[in-house]
């Protein structure tokens, strides 16, 4: 349990929560921009946050910017009665995911690659299609089986595009890692 301890201490230090600030304040720009590319599949690009929090500092500090990515974001664009703490939850559930997998010791391509494919996987099966089709289910009266199947659709389609996306993000940070977090 090494990996949690060490993420609960990068949350003491002023530097790892300045680049949190940061972080949020990014993702809160991008859940306002998206990318329609047809029917209910809608591009965000709040993940990389995430991803990026997570291969940072660990799944604490990116399951707390998840959740308060989600929190702030209702509150400043979201509509009358639509926050739902379920979808916190499942947020911060896929902050940890993305910790869990991305934490420390990152170097060769192959590694990274692994590790965004297996955190995205997760996240999408874990968060994506079970808790939240769940929650939708149980808000919207509709059956479990009919949300899925479209959901199912959707995530076919975004899980490449956001693995890619994640890689040539993380794999540009990996470049620069030591030199901005080990001096």
């Amino acid at each position: 349990m090494y990996i949690f301890k060490s993420s609960f201490d990068e949350l003491k230090k002023t530097k790892t929560l300045t680049i949190l600030g940061l972080l949020l304040a990014i993702a809160l720009i991008l859940n306002t921009q998206s990318i329609n590319i047809g029917g209910n599949i809608i591009i965000k690009f709040s993940f990389l946050c995430n991803a990026v929090a997570g291969f940072l500092f660990g799944p604490f500090a990116s399951g707390a910017l998840s959740g308060l990515t989600d929190i702030f974001t209702n509150l400043l664009f979201g509509k009358n009665g639509s926050y739902n703490p379920l979808f916190t939850f499942s947020a911060i559930l896929a902050g940890l995911i993305y910790g869990l997998f991305l934490y420390k010791n990152v170097y060769d391509d192959k590694k990274l690659i692994l590790r965004i494919i297996l955190s995205k996987l997760l996240v999408v099966i874990i968060v994506n299609l079970i808790l939240n089709t769940l929650f939708i289910s149980f808000i919207n009266g509709k059956a479990f089986i009919v949300l899925i199947a479209k959901r199912v659709f959707k995530e076919i389609i975004l899980v490449p595009i956001q693995c890619i996306l994640s890689y040539l993000v993380l794999k540009t940070l990996n470049k620069v890692y030591y030199k901005l977090f080990n001096n």
